[in-house]
């Protein structure tokens, strides 16, 4: 089955579950999908649910619909991560839950990581000293924290990568083995 969670509204963060057939939206009484709003047609759209997805389909509309901010002219089939616009109301089509791989006995969860990272999971909470591990694991050993980078000094337009808990575990472990590495050839 095919879905719409509402981003917008009194409903918002509500799941729209599309039955198989077409679904009339619009502010008409006969509609499937009422939207009580004057920037929505009395037919607005035709939202219909098929394999590949939802296609949805403008009956000219006054005011358009949209999908990611763009007018739709002929039936368009949304794709995970869209966002139809009918009126003021949004609705966004759900992202796919991403399959899990296989766990491994050399992978690393990322709870395991997310503990690595905070202070409250090591033995030196409190100290200024933080537990990196080894790979494949063994008894931590203290590591000095690195030290927080300087504070900008005034805001930037550059645009800034948000890492993942995962990501940012990497990057810290690349880190101290490099400074390893380095103390070993020194």
């Amino acid at each position: 089955m095919s879905e719409l969670i509402i981003q917008s509204g009194k409903l918002q963060g509500k799941r729209l579950v599309l039955p198989p057939k077409e679904m009339v939206v619009g502010r008409d009484e006969d509609c499937d999908l009422r939207i009580a709003s004057s920037l929505v047609s009395r037919k607005h759209c035709v939202l219909k649910s098929s394999p590949q997805g939802i296609l949805v389909t403008d009956l000219s509309s006054q005011n358009g619909t949209h999908v990611n901010d763009i007018p739709i002219t002929e039936p368009t089939l949304l794709r995970e991560g869209d966002v139809l616009r009918i009126g003021a109301t949004l609705l966004a089509v759900p992202m796919a839950p991403k399959p899990k791989a296989a766990a491994t006995s050399s992978k690393v969860s990322d709870a395991e990581i997310a503990d690595w990272l905070t202070e409250s999971g090591s033995n030196y909470a409190g100290t200024d000293t933080a537990v990196i591990p080894t790979f494949p694991p063994t008894p931590a050993q203290p590591v000095a924290a690195p030290t927080p980078p300087p504070a900008p000094a005034a805001k930037t337009q550059t645009a800034m990568k948000v890492l993942s808990v995962k990501e940012e575990a990497a990057a810290i472990i690349r880190k101290h083995w490099e400074a390893v590495r380095a103390r070993e050839k020194g």
